[in-house]
């Protein structure tokens, strides 16, 4: 099982590596980490698009980031909160400057804590399965977030 992990991480490490050095390591976690950067208010009506560094330099960037139109003020207003977030969450001045572009947005909401409460309400938690297990269990509940991710997708 633990051959497994590795093989399946050398995969994933093949795959994210050469887009990480790319784009630069922060651009991909900015992204998968907005809400936790800034929190569920500002995620609700903005999302990062990209961050542009000078050539050569990894620091002091410009996050470009779209922003629902009737927020844009506010946005405005509060972008050096929104820099100061960003740059205490990596350690450094990653980011200073912010390009807003109007753009509609309508963010889906995050289920994935509902979606893993649910999962977390079943008889016998995955910590409590013998090792050989834990990874079968663990492919199951992700298939059924999977399905029920698709099921709410296809209603209206």
């Amino acid at each position: 099982m633990l051959s497994l992990m590795k093989s399946i991480k050398a995969v994933v490490n093949r795959v994210v590596n050469p887009i990480a050095k790319k784009r630069g390591l922060i651009h991909g976690k900015i992204i998968l980490e907005w809400e936790k950067i800034v929190g569920t208010q500002y995620a609700s009506y903005c999302a990062p698009l990209k961050v542009s560094f000078r050539q050569g330099y990894r620091t002091y960037g410009t996050l470009h980031m779209k922003v629902n139109p009737s927020h844009v003020l506010l946005v405005t207003h509060s972008q050096d909160l929104v820099i100061e977030k960003i740059n205490t969450f990596f350690g450094y001045k990653a980011v200073n400057a912010l390009k807003i572009i109007q753009m509609p947005f309508t963010p889906t909401p995050s289920t994935l804590a509902i979606n893993i409460a649910n999962i977390s309400e079943k008889k016998e938690s995955i910590q409590d399965l013998p090792p050989e297990k834990r990874l079968s269990r663990a492919l199951e509940n992700l298939e059924s977030l999977i399905t029920l991710e698709e099921q709410k997708k296809k209603k209206p």
